[in-house]
C-alpha cells in the first residue's frame, strides 16, 4: 500500500489500516488526507527529516527523468526558470493549500505552527544527529544482528547502502549537475521561488536545536542500549 497518494489513504482507512496492529511508520505527502485515517484510540505522531529548499529543487531535477520524463530534456537552468519548479511545496502542504494559490505571511506562520506543535524535526544536513535523534525519542533499538544493524546504519548515513547494493562505481555515482552554491545566479532562482520555503527552513533549523531537550535524559548510541540478537538465539 503507498501511502503517499490519496486514494491509497481512503483505501487505508477503508480498511482499518491503523488499528490492525500491522503499521509502524507510515511515508506520507497529505498531511490532512493521512490525518483522518486515525482515530482517537489510534493516534500518530509526526517526524520529518528537512532539507534546504534550494537543494530541494536540486534533488526533484536530478530525479527529473523518473518523475517527470516529458521534462528531462531540460537544462537545470531552464527548469529553474520554468513554472514546474518547486514553488514552496513545503508551506503549501502545511497551510493546505494547493499549487497556483497564492501565499502570504499567514500561510507562512500557519505552516510554522504546524512543525512547532506537531513535527520531531531532522535535518538532512545533520543526518547522523537527526537519526539518533529518532531512535531515542521513539525507543528504537536493534533486536536482530546488532552488528550488522549498525554497519547497515553507518553505510545509510554516508550513502554508501545503494553504491555497494548495485555496485556502480564512483563516477556513476555523481550527480549529474552540481548543487547550485549561495552567490550563483541559479541558486537566487530557486531561492526566490521557494523563499517562503526558506524562511520556513530557517525557523525548523532553529526548532531542531530547542528539541535537543526532548532526549536530554538519554545516553547516546541508545539503540545499543540493551540490544538484542534474535539471530544469535535463534529466536527470531
Amino acid at each position: 500500500m503507498d501511502t503517499t497518494i490519496i486514494s491509497e489513504l481512503l483505501r487505508a482507512k477503508k480498511i482499518g489500516l491503523v488499528s490492525s496492529g500491522l503499521l509502524d511508520v507510515m511515508m506520507i505527502r497529505h498531511l490532512y488526507e493521512a490525518n483522518n485515517i486515525f482515530d482517537p484510540s489510534h493516534r500518530g505522531r509526526l517526524f520529518a527529516i528537512f532539507r534546504h529548499p534550494v537543494h530541494s529543487a536540486w534533488g526533484a531535477y536530478l530525479a527529473i527523468e523518473n518523475t517527470h520524463p516529458e521534462l528531462k530534456d531540460l537544462t537545470f537552468e531552464d527548469y529553474a526558470a520554468s513554472d514546474s519548479v518547486e514553488n514552496n511545496w513545503l508551506v503549501r502542504a502545511l497551510s493546505n493549500q494547493p499549487d497556483g494559490a497564492t501565499l502570504t505571511s499567514e500561510h507562512l506562520q500557519a505552516a510554522i505552527e504546524f512543525v512547532r506543535d506537531k513535527i520531531l524535526v531532522g535535518l538532512v544536513s545533520k543526518r547522523e544527529e537527526s537519526l539518533e535523534r529518532l531512535e531515542k525519542f521513539f525507543g528504537w533499538k536493534f533486536h536482530e544482528d546488532p552488528l550488522a544493524q549498525e554497519q547497515c546504519r553507518k553505510d545509510f548515513l554516508e550513502g554508501m547502502g545503494r553504491e555497494k547494493q548495485m555496485n556502480l562505481t564512483q563516477e556513476a555515482m555523481m550527480p549529474k549537475v552540481a548543487a547550485p552554491k549561495p552567490g550563483e545566479p541559479i541558486y537566487d532562482v530557486l531561492w526566490q521561488k521557494n523563499l517562503y520555503d526558506v524562511k520556513l527552513y530557517e525557523h525548523i533549523t532553529q526548532l531542531f536545536e530547542e528539541q535537543a531537550a526532548l532526549v536530554a535524559n538519554k545516553p547516546d548510541s541508545f539503540r545499543l542500549v540493551d540490544a538484542s540478537c534474535c539471530i544469535c538465539t535463534n529466536s527470531c
